[in-house]
């Protein structure tokens, strides 16, 4: 699963990580703010990922963390 907080749309990130070389099929959450806020991470507790990684040390490190989830 890609989280992302881009404003670009879901098919223009999408075909950048492709262009990268990703092959796998993939779901794409987009969102607008929750992961700064972390509610992102509890929405997802179901299918908890071991490593999130990211840009951000508050989105994506910190809010990570205290969630449960390894940010890098």
């Amino acid at each position: 699963m890609l989280i992302s907080d881009m404003y670009l749309p879901a098919s223009a990130i999408l075909e950048l990580v492709r262009t990268v070389g990703l092959t796998k099929q993939v779901t794409l959450y987009q969102s607008n703010g929750d992961k700064s806020q972390g509610s992102v991470y509890k929405k997802f507790q179901h299918i908890k990922p071991d490593t999130h990684l990211g840009d951000n040390r508050h989105s994506d490190y910190d809010q990570a963390r205290s969630n449960g989830i390894n940010g890098e």
